[in-house]
């Protein structure tokens, strides 16, 4: 991904990286643990692709975008798994370094790229980033030079209406990306392509210009890649009719799987730079946690802080590492993820949980299809993992009700170092604002 401004209306956006629908089916508990390590191999996403991302159970894709690989140490002590749109020039040096800590890289098939079909390290294809926004001068200076804005535009959308351009011309169209798409698979057909989009497929956004009440254009764009990947950050102050609702970020999730209908993989593009204006390194745990938690199958972090700086915001590029409470969440947060990354690889269980809020959904987060508390469910050695998020800042309690179970028991609250008494297959917890709690039932 790229940075990217868009000035009409002051909106300046941000990208990041994409993901497929898991397609599997649950294993049968009397199975071994080998074969439950094998099968859970083969139900991978990745395994159609010998190049692609690992298809080890113990692994996550836990992505930072558009970062330097001096910082690769860093990165991996962090809990990151791989670089989404390297840093500077594609060269030999970056996947040596990267491989050096343990990290993969997407990036663009470039001659670097193609000169390294051979390596692990490489484990896809990144399309240009955020193609449905208005584009640069500069940019369609480089694609279509000596053509005009409505030349461009009449080019490749017929039906674009006359106006006067500015500094900013035309989104790029889906045909072009679908032509990208399958050109490098002729190249190469054992890595996935990532595609990076904003989030105008369920929102209305100013920076797709004539585009933007036609949400239909994602189902092409998809159509261009094997992970798809969106992009909102809530915190940074720049859309205020849904500025800090964080919880419009797994809003988007839950869409795009919809859209995708399972065909593709998907990931989310999550806020983790430095702590600014609604951004908080509690508000970016929580959008990873819901993110996950509506079916995200990885996350690429954007760690940049963004100008300009009469707006008070210097840039920095890793500014993760600029703030201690930022880092450590961070951390923490990528260390639980890969610490779970077994369970979280797994096929989601539907209907084994039903849960009971004290507090109901707002009318506008009921109106996203999302529940007061989301929870999720996966089955792994024999034990129900139950993932639940408050989806909204407010405290709340929660009532969980286990499908078929009638017995009592204690169920393990993973990580926080303590238990709950079961009773009859219901226990109750609380939560506050934007919290996240994981629960294991033992068989």
């Amino acid at each position: 991904m790229g940075i990217t401004y868009a000035r009409g209306g002051g909106i300046m956006t941000v990208a990041l990286a994409v993901g497929l629908a898991l397609a599997a089916v649950l294993l049968s508990v009397s199975r071994t643990a080998g074969q439950a390590d094998r099968a859970a191999t083969s139900e991978s996403p990745y395994a159609r692709w010998s190049y692609g991302p690992p298809t080890d159970p113990n692994w996550f894709p836990i992505g930072v975008w558009a970062q330097n690989v001096s910082d690769a140490r860093r990165y991996s002590e962090a809990g990151v798994t791989m670089y989404v749109a390297l840093g500077g020039k594609t060269n030999e040096a970056q996947f040596d370094e990267l491989k050096k800590h343990n990290l993969y890289a997407v990036c663009t098939q470039n001659d670097a790229g193609l000169a390294n079909l051979e390596n692990k390290t490489l484990i896809g294809w990144q399309q240009l980033d955020e193609p449905d926004i208005a584009k640069s001068a500069a940019f369609w200076k480089e694609h279509r030079p000596g053509k005009s804005f409505a030349e461009i535009a009449a080019e490749v959308w017929p039906d674009a209406p006359k106006r006067q351009w500015a500094e900013y011309g035309p989104p790029y169209p889906p045909k072009w990306i679908q032509q990208t798409y399958a050109q490098w698979r002729q190249k190469d057909p054992n890595r996935p392509v990532f595609l990076n989009v904003t989030f105008g497929f369920f929102r209305p956004y100013g920076a797709r210009m004539f585009r933007k009440d036609h949400p239909e254009d994602y189902i092409e764009y998809i159509k261009g890649c094997d992970i798809i990947c969106y992009d909102f950050y809530p915190g940074r102050g720049q859309h205020p009719d849904i500025d800090g609702k964080f919880w419009v970020v797994p809003e988007g999730v839950k869409r795009l799987r919809q859209m995708c209908e399972g065909k593709r993989i998907v990931w989310v593009c999550i806020e983790a730079m430095k702590p600014f204006k609604l951004h908080t390194p509690r508000t970016s745990k929580a959008q990873v946690w819901m993110s996950l938690i509506h079916g995200a199958q990885g996350i690429v972090y954007f760690v940049h802080q963004m100008g300009p700086p009469d707006r008070g915001d210097m840039f920095i590029h890793n500014s993760v590492f600029s703030d201690k409470e930022m880092l450590d969440t961070f951390t923490e947060t990528n260390k639980r993820i890969l610490s779970l990354a077994p369970v979280l690889n797994r096929p989601t269980v539907s209907g084994a949980v039903r849960v009971a809020s004290s507090v109901p959904a707002s009318d506008e987060v009921a109106k996203a299809g999302l529940d007061p508390i989301a929870v999720m469910v996966k089955r792994h050695e024999e034990n129900t993992y139950v993932f639940a998020v408050r989806t909204e800042d407010a405290p709340a309690a929660a009532r969980f009700t286990v499908k078929g179970v009638s017995a009592s028991s204690k169920v393990e609250v993973v990580g926080e170092g303590r238990e709950i008494e079961m009773k009859r297959g219901v226990f109750t917890d609380q939560f506050q604002g934007l919290q996240e709690h994981i629960y294991r039932l033992k068989k």
